[in-house]
C-alpha cells in the first residue's frame, strides 16, 4: 500500500503532511512536541492548558490512527516534564503578563 492521495492528506497552515517512516516514533514526537512548546513559550500547564490540548488534537489528527499511543505518551510525558521542571520555572513565567495566543 503506497502513501495516501493527495486528497487525504490533511492541509494545515498552507503545507500538507508528509507520511514518514520512524523507528522510533515516541522519540519524535516527544521531540517534535518539546520544540513546539519552546516555540509558543507554553512552560505554564495551567495557564496554557488550551493551546497544549489543541497541541494534541492537532498531533492526532494528523496522524494516523496506530501513531497514536505514541502521541498520547509523548503528550503525557511532556507534561509530566513541564510540571516538574522547577515549579514551572517561575522566573520566566514572572516575566510574561499573559499566555501567549495558540495562534501564531
Amino acid at each position: 500500500m503506497g502513501p495516501p492521495e493527495p486528497e487525504n492528506n490533511p492541509v494545515v497552515g498552507g503545507g500538507v503532511a508528509v507520511p514518514t517512516f520512524s523507528p522510533d516514533p515516541y522519540a519524535d514526537f516527544r521531540r517534535s512536541m518539546q520544540e513546539m512548546v519552546d516555540a509558543r513559550e507554553l512552560f505554564d500547564v495551567k495557564s496554557n492548558w488550551e493551546c497544549l490540548h489543541e497541541l494534541l488534537l492537532c498531533y492526532l489528527s494528523l496522524n494516523p490512527k496506530s501513531t497514536h499511543k505514541f502521541i498520547v505518551g509523548a503528550f503525557a510525558d511532556l507534561l509530566v516534564s513541564l510540571m516538574s521542571e522547577d515549579g514551572g520555572d517561575r522566573e520566566r513565567q514572572s516575566s510574561r503578563q499573559a499566555a501567549p495566543s495558540c495562534e501564531q
